[in-house]
């Protein structure tokens, strides 16, 4: 068995995951963050950003043409799944990753499931002691870890096309139905919602249909897990699963909470059952919560099948969600009523200055913020705790009706100035004044206490304090099941709503009638269920205790939750209750909080947090203490660039002019000799070096192979034509025109390509086959297309670059980085806000002076976190991203970008070249800073300008891993030869012969290394003449590498010889 470690945590061992994410070159699931700065969407030549970046990872184990055409796959399911919405999804990074994940893992499935078994056994045998962690029931089922909000509903979605795409051959499951099971009936409904929109074929499951089974298998069946029995009896709307057979494709949506009850055994057994003989997909944010020790019977199913981690850890440091925060309270302290009524009254300022701030902020539609909501809700709403609470809340509320304006503006006054009674654990007053404030930063620019007391129920409550008849209405709302109004005199609107069992609400009534007599008890009718209006124009402003939103309910507005009723066993409950509280749509649908360096309107901040309180203090404790098991930063600083003095305002760089439109030009597909088609179908092979840690690639060598005249004359070409035409289609080459003839013509002419592949791929001995040879066909015509169009694409931008000077607010100088830090880590906090504090942040760390305490610990326990100072970057700092503690957006520096600016450095110090200037500025990726889109989204990782006089060379460098770079490969030559391309085809185009262009790649890869993968018997000095390769390694010896000192010298040697 594998061995464990005494902190257990599912994290370390999802086997699955880490199985697949290698083939990928991914050799770290921590580290898939590693993705968030690629764009989102697709390049001009209809692949995905995603997909160049993979395509160029060192490591990487699957076929270009393989990763190529699961490419094209998550395009096609895309484009279904927005035929019919009207906002249009994007896929994140991450959901681009966990389909991917799925295609590969699909398609070695339905390949041949044996070998995949013996790939996993094989993987882990050196791992876990030989260990046969896998055996073949274990393979029908993958799971997703994915936090709530993080779009896992499409990712569910395109499962399904996916399943269907891949479950063909010999090893197709023959189903017999397609069900998605969820927790609840409201969640059933749901999903019915969310899938129709999709298009997709699907219906709730009617338990009185006695022939539902007998209808179309392909249409979803979406019921609750509840109606699922292991033995009918009785009437009632469940159903016997022996009625469905064990052969069934089943999704199940969070179907394992409270993991420990008789309840959820059963339950586990009826999903594993009815897809016996099937396959399962599982969705949940709580694995984590569920499966906390490697006893748990849960542990060795999981840990096999979760094909993807995205947990709230990931979801939250990668900017998604809104910002939260928890009020740090000192437990020892005796709380009686008074305490808890104070952290009510903060809990309602901080409400009230949401509710202020977003009916000030004009910019709240375009960020998509929606209008704050106040909500009291727990992981329970029932029992004596329970009922308790609400009181507590009815209480409170009554309190702030019937206590004296200047008794409660006293109170206001007291919160504001930081003397509210209540301390931290470190004996500071929970709410004291800092700079920049952390509590009520409107408010206390602002409102005056009396303001604040006015505005609270003026915005809240929808009254005017001082007019007569204000008083608090209990309302039983006799038209809704549980459901209680709240308003504040008879004429005014509902300002709230309880939602809670019938029972409940009796109980809360009766009690309310006993002990408040300032207390309206009244009932409505009439009134429909203020709850289902909650999302739409209201004036209700509170909601208290509906367990519908732990269940599936959602909800923009959620701006400020407090806690009723938290139990510490319940942290599955709670963080999904977390995470629906920190949905964000975020500004373009984004679902991400606004970056300060893109300077958000000031207060936008204060709506894009939740608010946590509790009704008790110690919920609030618990709440805390949960949370912070996911490893989320909890901690944030602000750090603003500095902009270099003088600033070099006649930098120029290369920019497409905003009039070019390339999609308004038009032009037929031709056959053109200088397109050089090679598609490479070799199978792939690994091989260890005991030189080299880890894995590289061997390819098997096999002869170039040609499809047979006899075998194109017998394929249907008009299905080839409707196919490449659904292909254009689908990469958006509308200004391409395509003719059947051509197409034929391409593949008739052996000339026209090259293709590497087995004897037997080409081979024609049965019909079968003939759909092997289409798929051959197609292929290589879907390449020669791109091929073509990126050519055109080329020669139409190249006629419409020119070059301006860089101003101080270009997109591509950073204004500000967020850091965020987990609270656990004092020392690093501390040492990072005295760096700030006296500004020895924008200096290279040799010339940092701490005072004497902190120089002595950091003496003691270093610290990583520094800058690469370079006094002529454009800004500081320029942070190294070296610290896993510690995550900085944008991100920080890789070790080898950080090691060229180290040596850049080193060297001007040794070599001055006093008669120019040398300018660097770090490049950015997707919109702000500058790509080659003539090279499939290349963005070089710096900008280097070398200025004599009134003459400048601006280089493009690019530190990078080589070890999979195919130099025999036109997408590696163009790439590599990115030099060539500026200089023979950018620059003649430019009109300015003071300005010259280059571009260098430094390999962090060893000079050996690649040499040897590449079979190019070059030196160092022929890679930098020939390539302009430079390396900052020669060889690499076990764990050692040999250090090449020269190659910042042999760059300037190179560049400045033509200046």
């Amino acid at each position: 068995m594998p061995s464990f470690s005494q902190s257990f945590n599912l994290k370390d061992h999802l086997y699955l995951a880490r199985f697949i994410a290698q083939k990928l070159g991914i050799k770290d699931l921590t580290k898939i963050n590693d993705f968030k700065d690629i764009p989102e969407g697709y390049h001009t030549d209809g692949y995905s950003y995603m997909y160049h970046h993979l395509l160029a990872r060192p490591g990487r184990l699957i076929r270009e043409t393989t990763l190529r055409e699961y490419d094209n796959n998550i395009r096609e399911y895309l484009q279904k799944l927005n035929k019919k919405r009207i906002t249009q999804i994007t896929l994140k990074y991450y959901q681009y990753l966990a389909l991917l994940f799925t295609e590969i893992y699909l398609d070695l499935y339905f390949q041949d499931p044996i070998k995949l078994l013996n790939e996993l056994n094989n993987f882990y045998g050196k791992e876990i002691d030989q260990y046969k962690f896998y055996d073949e029931k274990n393979l029908h089922k993958i799971a997703y870890w994915m936090a709530t909000g993080s779009g896992k509903t499409f990712i569910l979605h395109i499962n399904i096309w996916q399943f269907q795409k891949y479950n063909k051959g010999k090893h197709k499951i023959d189903y017999n139905n397609i069900l998605l099971i969820t927790a609840n009936d409201d969640m059933t409904k749901q999903h019915l919602e969310d899938i129709t929109q999709s298009g997709i074929n699907a219906e709730a499951f009617d338990g009185t249909k006695l022939a539902y089974y007998f209808g179309d298998k392909d249409t979803i069946k979406v019921l609750s897990i509840h109606k699922l029995t292991e033995e009918k009896t009785g009437t009632g709307v469940t159903i016997d699963i022996a009625s469905f057979t064990t052969k069934n494709i089943v999704l199940v949506d969070e179907g394992h909470k409270g993991k420990a009850s008789k309840d959820s055994r059963k339950w586990t057994r009826i999903k594993n059952q009815i897809a016996k003989n099937g396959f399962t997909f599982e969705y949940s944010a709580t694995f984590g919560q569920i499966i906390d020790n490697e006893k748990d019977p849960n542990f060795q199913e999981y840990s096999e099948s979760i094909i993807f981690d995205y947990s709230y850890k990931y979801f939250h440091n990668d900017g998604y969600g809104k910002h939260y925060k928890i009020l740090n309270i000192d437990l020892k302290k005796e709380f009686d009523t008074n305490y808890e009524k104070t952290l009510l009254l903060a809990n309602a300022m901080s409400f009230y200055e949401q509710t202020t701030t977003y009916n000030q902020t004009p910019e709240t539609r375009e960020y998509n913020i929606k209008k704050p909501l106040w909500i009291f809700i727990g992981s329970k709403v029932s029992g004596k705790t329970t009922r308790s609470d609400i009181i507590t809340v009815i209480d409170f509320l009554n309190y702030l009706f019937t206590t004296k304006k200047g008794t409660i503006s006293k109170k206001i006054e007291d919160i504001l100035n930081g003397e509210s009674g209540i301390k931290t654990p470190q004996g500071e007053p929970l709410f004291k004044r800092e700079h920049p404030e952390r509590h009520f930063p409107y408010l206390r620019q602002n409102e005056a206490p009396e303001q604040i007391y006015k505005g609270i129920f003026q915005k809240i409550f929808n009254v005017d304090p001082d007019s007569t008849g204000t008083k608090l209405h209990f309302v039983d709302l006799r038209e809704s099941d549980g459901e209680i109004g709240l308003k504040a005199s008879s004429g005014a609107e509902f300002f709230g709503v309880i939602n809670i069992s019938n029972s409940l609400k009796n109980q809360v009534k009766k009690e309310i009638e006993n002990k408040y007599p300032d207390i309206i008890i009244d009932e409505d009718r009439t009134q429909k269920s203020l709850f289902n209006i909650i999302n739409q124009k209201t004036d209700v402003n509170i909601l208290i205790g509906a367990k519908k939103f732990i269940e599936g309910w959602n909800s923009w507005r959620v701006s400020n939750m407090c806690l009723l009723n938290i139990g510490k066993s319940e942290g599955p409950q709670i963080i999904q209750l977390f995470g629906r509280g920190v949905r964000l749509k975020g500004k373009n649908n984004t679902l991400k909080r606004t970056n300060p360096a893109d300077n958000p309107p000031q207060y936008l901040p204060l709506l894009e947090t939740l608010n946590i309180y509790g009704i008790k203090a110690n919920y609030m404790l618990t709440f805390k203490e949960i949370i912070e098991k996911e490893d989320i930063p909890t901690h944030t600083i602000e750090l603003e660039t500095k902009i270099i003095e003088p600033f070099p305002d006649d930098l120029l760089v290369l920019k497409i002019s905003d009039n070019w439109d390339f999609y308004q030009e038009t032009f037929p597909l031709e056959i053109s000799d200088k397109i050089r088609l090679r598609l490479d179908l070799r199978p792939m092979g690994i091989e260890i070096d005991s030189q080299t840690p880890g894995l590289t690639q061997k390819e098997t060598i096999i002869y170039d192979q040609k499809i047979k005249p006899e075998h194109i004359q017998i394929l249907d070409w008009n299905e080839i034509y409707l196919n490449i035409l659904q292909y254009k289609k689908l990469k958006e080459y509308y200004n391409l025109s395509i003719n059947k003839e051509t197409l034929i013509a391409l593949i008739k002419n052996p000339d026209n390509y090259t293709l590497l592949c087995n004897e037997t791929e080409v081979t024609l001995k049965e019909y079968s086959d003939i759909e092997k040879i289409k798929k051959l066909i197609l292929l290589l015509l879907q390449k020669y297309i791109d091929l073509f169009y990126r050519r055109k694409r080329n020669a139409a931008e190249k006629e419409n670059i020119y070059l301006v000077p860089i101003k101080q607010d270009d997109p591509n100088i950073e204004q500000k980085y967020m850091l965020q830090i987990q609270t656990h880590n004092k020392n690093v906090i501390n040492y990072i806000e005295k760096l700030l504090e006296t500004e020895q942040i924008y200096k290279s760390s040799k010339q940092i002076q701490l005072p004497g305490d902190l120089r002595t610990y950091i003496m003691k326990n270093p610290i990583q976190f520094r800058n690469a100072y370079y006094q002529k970057h454009l800004y500081q700092p320029l942070l190294i991203n070296e610290n896993k503690d510690i995550t900085l957006i944008p991100s920080g520096l890789n070790e080898g970008e950080a090691k060229f600016v180290d040596d850049l450095v080193e060297y001007l110090n040794k070599n001055p070249i006093n008669d120019k200037e040398i300018y660097l500025l770090r490049n950015s990726t997707k919109s702000k800073g500058i790509g080659f889109y003539a090279e499939h989204s290349f963005y070089p990782d710096f900008i280097m300008w070398i200025k004599n006089k009134d003459q400048q060379k601006i280089l493009f460098i690019d530190p990078k891993g080589l070890t999979h770079i195919e130099f025999d490969q036109e997408k590696d030559e163009q790439k590599l030869s990115l030099h060539k391309h500026l200089k023979n085809e950018i620059q003649p185009k430019l009109n300015n012969n003071k300005v010259s262009l280059d571009a260098y790649t430094i390999s962090v890869t060893e000079w050996k290394t690649v040499k040897d993968l590449s079979d190019l018997n070059l030196s160092i000095p022929e890679f930098a003449k020939k390539h302009h390769i430079l390396f900052q390694y020669k060889d690499r010896i076990k764990d050692k590498r040999t250090i090449n000192d020269d190659y910042v010298n042999t760059l300037f040697d190179i560049a400045l010889s033509t200046i």
